[in-house]
Formats: structure tokens, C-alpha cells, sequence
């Protein structure tokens, strides 16, 4: 599980920028969860951070900052790149925008990966 949970992360950062080809269901949600577990982490040690000391606790929360900012263009790539999989064209994540549009997006980051032909 933790294997490939990290070899999942190493190419959502190697891929930053691939937004051709595709990501497995696997690979997609296995660096959703690694972003989750350390924005987590960033997280309860701001405010640790913040109980021993004011200024590391803004430190902290700086990198949590650069943390949430760096992760945006990879994360639009690895969800274009699963919606590919999908077998959907890469302006389905624009669905997103529509109320209620993130149920069904949600559901087509889900879906089987197509077979290549």
C-alpha cells in the first residue's frame, strides 16, 4: 500500500506538467491521498507550532501555504490526464463549475480505465 502510494506521488510530480496520456485510478487516487495525508500533517503542526512558539507556527504555516500553491498545476494534470483514462475529453473538469457538476466528476474519476486501442 505505502509502495504504491509513493511510486503513485513520484509521478504525480513527475508528470507535473503532462497534461497527454493518461493516470490510472490507482495512480490518481493514491497521490489524492498523499496530498491529503500532508496537508494534514502541515496542518496539526501549525498549530503546534503555533502553541510553542508564534513565529514557527507561521513558518509552518508558510510552507503549508507553498505546499497548497505548489500542488495546483500538478493536480489539474493528473485530473486531465484521469479524465483521459476515462475515456472523456480533458474539458470534462470544467464540469466542476456547474452546481452539483463535482458528483458527477467524482463518479468519472471512478470509472474503469478505457483500453488502449
Amino acid at each position: 500500500f505505502i509502495n504504491l502510494m509513493i511510486d503513485a506521488y513520484k509521478l504525480f510530480w513527475t508528470k507535473a506538467f503532462d497534461f497527454n496520456g493518461v493516470s490510472t485510478r490507482s495512480e490518481f487516487w493514491y497521490s489524492y491521498l498523499a496530498n491529503i495525508i500532508i496537508y494534514l500533517l502541515l496542518n496539526i503542526l501549525t498549530g503546534i507550532g503555533m502553541a510553542i512558539n508564534e513565529w514557527l507556527g507561521g513558518l509552518i504555516g508558510i510552507v503549508l501555504l507553498l505546499f497548497s500553491l505548489g500542488i495546483i498545476i500538478p493536480s489539474i494534470s493528473v485530473s486531465v490526464r484521469r479524465t483521459n483514462d476515462a475515456g472523456k475529453a480533458w474539458s470534462w473538469i470544467f464540469i466542476n463549475l456547474v452546481p452539483l457538476g463535482g458528483f458527477y466528476y467524482i463518479y468519472l474519476l471512478c470509472q474503469p480505465s478505457l483500453p488502449i486501442s
